[in-house]
């Protein structure tokens, strides 16, 4: 949760897409590709859906968009920064089921559906089905929006999908006056509900680039709408609506990588403090990009990797053992020198920054209105070094290659029929993933006390894994290409990205690429 505020979303309009003249998309065919406006007459709604988890829900209220069931209804139940509530056919005037003289708004459109209960909850933003109370199987056309978290009703109704855009206006029609039962004093209405494809589209994203401004200077980013849509799209939304504007960098590791987006470090009298955004637990999505220097990605808020906020890192240095961990949204194009400056800023032993490092301000703008950064001060001119001839493989000498020999001959684990070195520690719950999911993308990391690299580099040579020759020499890190995608990377010394401190010792990361 973010100090202080409501967790849900603020007013945003689809962004940019005037400016870059790009007109909505026909109505794609695949559900989750498609968004629900709900126009009413306080503002407009966006809704995205989860076809995978409740697919029957999903179909039926957009048949009914679709067929203009909602159109003239009404949001007939409030509950103060709890809950909206709309979608009976009842309370449109003219229907069928207003007709009934005995009918009573808040009745009608239910009795359809059976149950989809799944993974997701009832959290600020939620799209849910009502249902007859104590009948189970009784949802129907009839949905509720959830302005704050609703733990309560976890488990007794279908979540459907959640709100994308417009969560202030649901949040300031949940505000109106209300008589007792929850009815609005003055209609609500849903004037239409439109369908569009998702956006801002693929091609927008393209056209736009994030202009973030620090007490460091200035970094561009491109987004990567290909490799995680769904994360950059809410990445760019909440950075339209100001999320990112005065938050501060929580964690640096000298020229590795800056974490940032972090609300907690809005000043006092920040307006931010008195918003609410759209801060939904989004899927990590994987992609075979590399972790190259530059990369952004977003990191989950807790030990679920599905639970992707508004929290990022940027990398600073190639980090091929970090592909698959996080979902890489955006590469920096322009200020890379400004991001490894932050990186070196005073900070404590657990990397925490000591003063205050901020983004100033995070922009979403047309490519092409991209000032070309001031490049930094160029070093002067060296004479051309004699080219060094490649590298080698090294060769083990006769006391290395028995002690390796005596090492494996101790093995008791091999994951991925990689041998792991005598009396490492192997980490238990990747391991367990490992287990549970074994196959292409896994990875587990082994943590050893040695804080040189020359005997396990021998313990893998002696295996049979051939070290990158990008890495031969290398004191701090290696790398060893094994069998039908297997890779080993060594790293001494590790950051721990959970705790942000630094740890003696090596890691070892095996990993599975996909052949």
């Amino acid at each position: 949760m973010i100090p202080g505020v409501i967790r849900a979303v603020a007013t945003a309009s689809i962004l940019l897409l005037l400016a870059l003249g790009a007109a909505q998309s026909e109505v794609p065919s695949d559900p989750s590709q498609v968004e629900a406006v709900i126009q009413t007459n306080h503002g407009d709604i966006v809704l995205v859906f989860f076809p995978g988890e409740a697919p029957k829900h999903v179909e039926l209220f957009l048949k009914t968009a679709a067929s203009g069931g909602y159109d003239g209804s009404l949001i007939h139940r409030i509950i103060r920064n709890g809950i909206i509530q709309g979608g009976d056919p009842i309370s449109k005037k003219g229907s069928e089921a207003a007709k009934d003289p005995k009918a009573k708004i808040g009745t009608g459109g239910l009795n359809l559906l059976p149950d989809e209960f799944n993974r997701h909850k009832n959290l600020a933003g939620a799209l849910g089905a009502p249902s007859i109370p104590d009948q189970p199987n009784s949802s129907g056309v009839q949905f509720y929006i959830c302005i704050t978290d609703q733990p309560q009703l976890d488990g007794k109704f279908t979540i459907f999908g959640r709100v994308a855009q417009g969560m202030d206006v649901a949040a300031k029609i949940s505000q109106l006056s209300a008589d007792a039962e929850g009815m609005p004093s003055s209609p609500v209405k849903i004037e239409k509900v439109a369908l569009r494809g998702r956006s801002p589209s693929a091609e927008q994203i393209a056209g736009l680039r994030g202009l973030m401004e620090t007490n460091s200077g200035k970094i561009v980013l491109e987004f990567l709408p290909d490799a995680a849509p769904n994360s950059v799209r809410q990445f760019i939304h909440l950075a339209e609506l100001g999320l990112y504007d005065g938050s501060t960098f929580g964690y640096v590791a000298p020229g590795y990588l800056v974490r940032g987006g972090n609300p907690a470090g809005w000043p006092e009298g920040s307006p931010n403090r008195s918003k609410v955004f759209p801060i939904w637990p989004l899927d990590r999505e994987v992609s075979e990009l590399p972790f190259d220097a530059g990369t952004v990605a977003l990191y989950p808020s807790g030990a679920d990797p599905n639970s992707n906020l508004f929290y990022f890192l940027m990398v600073l240095k190639d980090s091929p053992h970090l592909q698959g961990q996080y979902t890489v949204i955006a590469r920096i194009v322009q200020g890379l020198e400004v991001a490894k400056e932050i990186s070196f800023v005073d900070a404590s032993e657990a990397g925490v920054p000591s003063g205050r490092h901020e983004i100033t301000q995070l922009k979403i703008v047309p490519a092409d209105q991209i000032p070309v950064l001031a490049p930094p001060p160029e070093p002067v001119a060296a004479p051309e070094p004699e080219p060094e001839p490649e590298p080698a493989q090294p060769l083990l000498s006769d006391a290395a290659r028995q002690a390796a020999e005596a090492q494996l001959a101790k093995v008791t684990e091999r994951p991925l029929g990689v041998p792991i070195y005598p009396a490492a520690k192997v980490d238990k719950q990747t391991a367990d993933q490992l287990i549970k999911y074994g196959g292409e993308g896994t990875e587990a990391y082994v943590h050893t006390t040695l804080d040189s690299l020359d005997q396990l580099r021998a313990f893998y040579t002696v295996a049979g894994f051939e070290e990158s020759r990008g890495t031969v020499g290398d004191p701090g890190a290696a790398t060893f290409a094994g069998p039908e995608g297997v890779e080993i990377s060594l790293a001494s010394p590790w950051y721990d990205l959970e705790t942000g401190a630094e740890q003696p010792g090596t890691q070892i990361t095996i990993i599975k690429r996909p052949q």
